[in-house]
């Protein structure tokens, strides 16, 4: 399977397995995921990691992984916390 890291999230065969996001998160808004990881600067945060999988590695094959993934990216997309392709 193919690996690449990039500034926004780890992906497995073009699947993101973590994400950040320059947005301060909260289980509340996204309960799906299984850690949000607070990233800070001087005591201030900057944004948060989102991890799918915490429990193993992210398998593709795994459907239950693969469901998380995908209402994590619903979740967000639904509160328009995910960058436009534009932006990036």
């Amino acid at each position: 399977m193919e690996h690449s890291e990039g500034a926004r999230g780890s992906q497995l065969c073009g699947r993101r397995t973590s994400g950040y996001l320059p947005h301060t998160l909260t289980p509340a808004q996204v309960p799906e995921a299984r850690a949000l990881i607070p990233v800070m600067r001087e005591d201030k945060q900057q944004g948060t990691i989102i991890v799918s999988v915490t429990d193993d590695v992210f398998d593709v094959s795994n459907r239950a992984h693969v469901k998380v993934a995908n209402d994590i990216e619903i979740r967000l997309a639904d509160q328009d916390l995910l960058p436009r392709f534009v932006d990036l």
